[in-house]
């Protein structure tokens, strides 16, 4: 009698859930209905105005919807994220764009909230740097949009959370383009913010189900002294004609390079002025790696200590801190002086590499980088990458530099051939060139920005909108977990795991094909 009972309030139960379930579902499709036939954006759930982004969205989208409501755990985060909220709402957006379009800069208008901080609270200064970009039309914050804009590190072919709508919207936009390069071969300078650089391009690997070249040891640095550094590569496993890619540190060596990648691989590399790169490297030789002859540079300013009197503490050519981009090029120290062969070296280093970028410059070469190799603005995103201090005042008079410069001649002459390369590409570039970089200088501010809210706030999503020079993508807290992840480290065993394993099981694919 008990169990009969028991089952009794047990179907009782289970009922009666299922009859709340059935009604929420059916309130949710009458809102959904609702908001449809008014043309509205709701509140908990943006629903674009065109009725055929409605019709896409399956009632049981809502249900999902409803559960992606921002829920901050640190009340500081929580006056900023309200006033950036406050820029989803139709009347202001559409508000915004007129004044954009009108001119009008006026951010007192009460047609946008001031968001100027009270005080230095870093919530405060991140919305009001996303204000900015609000108000430039190009990026939006919204943490409840279903958007047809891939993540910022999905494959877009693999992304299975848009309708086929979506999926023709975006193909339609591609069909005019080149294909994305997609074998590229860095040369890694040193000091010169080619770990930026690298941390970059393996991003874009690891995303596109691209290998990278890995070396036998993580820890070996033989290859960036020597010019035959082929053995100390993991070779081509079975099955695997070439790598698509090889971004660490090496000295040229066109050879070893045709060995493991392919012919049409794109070569690329950046210089950087070489008093600048000089005096970085020697501190990071010298307060990280605690490197002997720098730290037998005595005085409390070692560097004009250096420069006053270089014949007595000059380096050997090609150590780090001597003529360290020439010798990654290549080229001979012992002929590094003679002008003629130094010459002779550049204009075969002009027909070899493709893009020789600049750090001077670094947001605009990652925009011809872009423009080179098809990609979207979305895929040069970096984060800065083993940067040395900012605070560190330096005394280094016009006279320093004259006579560092008469020590350094080879290094100067191809500096400067490079930066005369990088120049005239850029004016090629047209009008728009500039245009295309402030948008993406945006874009990357509004990225970093919102990836510092992400880490307090896991269910925020930032949607970066298409422009005239790249498709829209949105951003998570996975993808940001990401970014910093792959920018943290010079060299990450992490990484390595994952590519040696991609190789591996790429290696047994094709040879069961075969």
């Amino acid at each position: 009698m008990r169990t009969k009972y028991e089952a009794l309030v047990i179907f009782t139960i289970l009922l009666t859930a299922s009859m709340l379930l059935v009604w929420n579902q059916q309130e949710q499709y009458r809102w959904l209905l609702q908001w449809k036939k008014e043309g509205r954006n709701g509140s908990w759930l943006n629903v674009a105005n065109d009725p055929a982004t409605l019709q896409s969205i399956p009632p049981a989208a809502t249900s999902k919807a409803n559960t992606l409501k921002p829920e901050l755990d640190a009340t500081t985060y929580e006056t900023s994220l309200k006033r950036l909220k406050s820029f989803d709402e139709p009347q202001r957006n559409e508000s915004l764009k007129h004044r954009i379009k009108s001119g009008l800069n006026d951010t007192k208008s009460q047609d946008a909230p001031a968001l100027t901080p009270e005080t230095n609270d870093l919530n405060n200064k991140v919305a009001v740097k996303l204000r900015g970009l609000q108000k430039a039309a190009d990026v939006r914050t919204d943490g409840n949009t279903l958007s047809c804009h891939p993540r910022l590190f999905e494959s877009t072919s693999n992304d299975i959370s848009v309708s086929s709508l979506c999926a023709a919207h975006r193909e339609k936009g591609r069909k005019d383009r080149p294909p994305p390069v997609q074998h590229v071969f860095l040369l890694k300078t040193h000091k010169t913010g080619s770990t930026t650089l690298a941390s970059m391009l393996n991003r874009y690997a690891l995303t596109h189900n691209l290998t990278v070249a890995v070396r036998n040891n993580l820890q070996e640095h033989e290859a960036e002294r020597t010019t035959q550094w082929t053995p100390l590569y993991r070779p081509l496993p079975p099955g695997l004609t070439h790598y698509d890619m090889l971004t660490d540190h090496v000295r040229l060596n066109e050879e070893c390079v045709r060995h493991f990648l392919p012919r049409d691989t794109q070569f690329v590399s950046i210089v950087r002025e070489p008093l600048q790169a000089f005096i970085s490297a020697f501190y990071y030789y010298r307060d990280v790696w605690s490197v002997a002859r720098y730290l037998a540079v005595p005085g409390p300013d070692p560097i004009k200590t250096f420069l006053s009197d270089i014949e007595r503490w000059e380096f050997p050519p090609g150590t780090q801190c001597n003529s360290r981009m020439a010798f990654d090029f290549g080229l001979d120290m012992l002929d590094l002086p003679d002008p003629q062969y130094v010459n002779s070296s550049l204009r075969h280093l002009s027909q070899v590499f493709h893009q020789v970028l600049l750090t001077e410059q670094f947001d605009e070469s990652m925009v011809l980088l872009k423009r080179h190799l098809h990609w979207e603005l979305k895929d040069v995103l970096y984060v800065k990458v083993n940067v040395g201090p900012t605070t560190r005042r330096l005394n280094v008079s016009d006279h320093d530099r004259k006579e560092f410069e008469k020590h350094r001649q080879g290094e100067y002459t191809l500096y400067r051939h490079f930066r005369r390369d990088f120049e005239q590409r850029i004016a090629s570039e047209g009008a728009t060139f500039r245009q295309e970089v402030d948008v993406f200088k945006k874009m990357r501010d509004a990225v970093e920005a919102f990836c510092t809210i992400a880490n307090k706030s896991k269910a925020r999503e930032l949607t970066v909108a298409s422009t005239a020079f790249s498709e829209g993508f949105r951003v998570a807290y996975e993808d940001c977990k990401l970014l910093q992840r792959m920018s943290s480290t010079i060299k990450d065993p992490w990484f390595e795991k994952l590519m040696i394993e991609r190789i591996n099981n790429l290696s047994k694919a094709l040879q069961h094909w075969t």
